[in-house]
């Protein structure tokens, strides 16, 4: 038996889709991989119809308003095609209420719990004290909500054969200290260098500081480590050397990698 939220939802998408504001009936969610606990942001994959063109952003919105209403919301900074699939991969999260610290003081807006939660005394509403990178304090509202069972409700069960996220590179990317990294953090998408990994943490150095990510929100790696490039430059001399006997040619072409001429540094030698 459906809930009342899921009955509400189902009429107001059946208003939209009659208005023509909800449009292709062909995609659906075949995977997903959570970032930390996934309780509020994870990776997903949405496949589509072969006949038909790749969804566009406006494409998706209407997607993921159409399955969650505003439940959860998609980042389309982070879209990524993948047509050998048909399938488009993208970082989608619910949504999460923020208030300022300064609304903890007012007595009249809320009543202390602890020192890491207070409730609004018009909303009996929960809000969890946290803290960001740079140690400012701010405050969440606490919520039941998780993603991770709210996909799976939605997601189609395929076969073995259907792409996987990991199977495309998505969710879980390989990365090193000194390695130049596209990450997601606090819903923007980022660049920065990595200066450590730990686990399943990952600290990326940007322009404004630094700042802790769990893997899963590494997007791409831009740019290798100057030391694995070395690395890689050494075992492709080693090899050239011996397939033609000729360490100056093999030299020759081990130059410049391919990672170098993607902006890739290293010192010659």
């Amino acid at each position: 038996m459906s809930t009342i939220g899921e009955r509400i939802l189902e009429k107001s998408a059946s208003k939209l889709r009659a208005a023509g504001q909800l449009g292709r009936r062909d995609m659906t969610i075949i995977d997903f991989i959570p970032i930390e606990d996934g309780k509020r942001l994870g990776h997903v994959l949405i496949a589509y119809d072969r006949e038909c063109e790749a969804p566009d952003p406006r494409a998706i919105e209407a997607f993921f308003l159409d399955q969650f209403g505003n439940g959860v919301k998609p980042n389309l900074t982070t879209l990524r095609v993948h047509p050998d699939d048909a399938a488009v991969s993208l970082i989608c999260g619910t949504l999460q209420e923020v208030r300022p610290i300064s609304d903890a003081a007012d007595s009249e807006k809320m009543t202390r719990i602890n020192a890491l939660a207070y409730q609004d005394n018009s909303t009996h509403t929960i809000w969890d004290v946290r803290n960001d990178e740079s140690g400012r304090k701010y405050m969440t509202r606490s919520s039941a909500d998780n993603l991770t069972e709210i996909i799976e409700q939605r997601k189609q069960k395929l076969s073995r054969s259907g792409p996987k996220l990991a199977e495309i590179g998505i969710g879980k990317i390989a990365c090193a200290k000194g390695d130049h990294v596209k990450f997601y953090d606090a819903g923007i998408v980022a660049y920065g260098e990595v200066s450590n990994v730990s686990g399943d943490k990952v600290t990326v150095s940007t322009a404004g500081g630094s700042t802790t990510v769990a893997r899963g929100a590494i997007l791409v790696v831009t740019q290798k480590a100057p030391s694995e490039i070395a690395d890689e430059k050494a075992a492709l001399k080693d090899y050239f050397s011996q397939a033609f006997g000729d360490p100056g040619y093999a030299a020759e072409l081990t130059n410049t990698t391919v990672k170098e001429e993607a902006g890739g540094k290293i010192t010659t030698y």
